[in-house]
């Protein structure tokens, strides 16, 4: 599983096929991907714990439910027939649950794994579209069942750690999540932001770390190392000639 990867698709917002494979092929869960084998919305229960799972994966900058995927083992079992459910009525659901409009897409595939075919849904929740939203979680806005054990009451804040949905209870778990958000939306801006370069790889062996982690911890004097290898051998040369009034080309001698 690549965090970063995920990120990125979350993001993007990726419904395609190669998408939901990349997810299955993840075998894990995490603050953006949580598979369920079956997806029901006919009683208040199942109500209340997809308005969860989806409010608290818009609290941590949008996620994906794939559903057809068995908890904890991953096997890909997948649905004998496409879900009854539409992207208006998971929103429906949801601001009924929560008094919230969060925006949520749902697309469904059929892949083969073992014997027939069989379908897929992928259900997208998206983060706050405004950066300034992005940086504050949504509390439910009314009550919905709160007497019930699995209830939800006005005022809750709820988002992922790690590969569950849990209430926030204290005021050190508000000010983690705060910080999170700030960090993630600061993050999503430069990203945005920043123009493409033709240098850039997705995938090879030439990392040190793998993307998921990042920061370089403990291994200053090895950064440090291989900054000086890199920039002040004389032998090499890196030329970039892209970017405005560039030739488009690019050399490399040694």
């Amino acid at each position: 599983m690549n965090l970063a990867t995920i990120e990125r698709m979350v993001r993007d917002g990726d419904l395609s096929l190669d998408a939901l494979k990349y997810l299955i092929d993840c075998r894990g869960e995490c603050e953006w991907l949580d598979f369920k084998q079956l997806f029901r919305l006919e009683s208040n229960y199942d109500i209340a714990a997809f308005a969860k799972d989806a409010l608290a994966m818009k609290n941590t900058g949008g996620g994906y439910l794939v559903i057809g995927v068995q908890d904890k083992t991953w096997v890909p079992v997948g649905l004998t027939s496409e879900l009854p459910y539409d992207a208006k009525l998971l929103r429906d659901k949801i601001r009924r649950a929560t008094g919230l409009d969060i925006s949520v897409d749902i697309v469904q595939h059929k892949l083969r794994y073992t014997g027939e075919p069989r379908w897929f849904a992928v259900i997208l929740v998206r983060a706050a579209a405004k950066r300034r939203k992005r940086r504050t979680p949504s509390p439910t806005k009314h009550d919905f069942h709160p007497k019930e054990s699995y209830g939800l009451r006005r005022g809750e804040i709820y988002f992922r750690r790690g590969d569950s949905t849990v209430r926030l209870d204290s005021a050190e778990e508000l000010e983690e999540l705060l910080d999170d958000l700030e960090e993630r939306a600061d993050q999503d801006s430069l990203e945005r932001d920043q123009p493409k370069t033709p240098f850039a790889v997705d995938t090879g062996t030439y990392r040190l770390l793998e993307k998921d982690y990042q920061f370089f911890v403990g291994r200053e004097k090895l950064r440090d190392q291989l900054i000086t290898a890199v920039t002040k051998d004389p032998r090499i040369w890196i030329i970039n000639v892209h970017g405005p009034g560039g030739v488009g080309k690019s050399a490399l001698a040694t």
